[in-house]
């Protein structure tokens, strides 16, 4: 059974209802991750063929996720942690990084792509720093007590 789709188009006053093949729309696909309950449509998937949309979406969304990272790593400096999920954060960043290069790179500009990696990357490399620092003193800390 073929789902029923929608298309809203911004030039037309009615909204199109019918069957289309997804697979052949060509923009950005997405899932919203809006955990608020609300009577209505339920959205489980969505196309943005628009490029100025795509562009804003995708802005958005990076810098969101930056924001992120840098409050996980201005926490992990101010609080006195043993830094339990700092590889795991680590893993993330690099994975968010790959997302950066292989997917986003179609639909953000060059200038801005190579600007988010340059952060991404301060990013990283400060918690690598960061859990080489532990690590350095973990060990440190062992080597006494023998």
């Amino acid at each position: 059974m073929r789902n029923r789709c929608f298309v809203v188009d911004r030039n037309r006053v009615d909204t199109l209802e019918g069957y289309i093949d997804i697979d052949n729309v060509k923009g950005f696909d997405f899932r919203p991750q809006n955990k608020v309950k609300y009577e209505g449509v339920e959205v489980g998937h969505l196309t943005v063929s628009s490029p100025e949309l795509i562009k804003k979406v995708l802005i958005r969304k990076t810098k969101r996720k930056l924001n992120m990272y840098l409050n996980y790593l201005l926490n992990y400096v101010s609080s006195e942690d043993d830094g339990d999920g700092l590889e795991l954060v680590i893993d993330d960043v690099q994975r968010f990084k790959t997302l950066i290069i292989n997917k986003y790179s179609k639909f953000l500009g060059k200038r801005y792509i190579a600007s988010l990696l340059k952060k991404v990357r301060f990013v990283e490399k400060e918690l690598v720093s960061k859990l080489k620092e532990l690590s350095f003193e973990n060990e440190k800390e062992t080597k006494r007590r023998r």
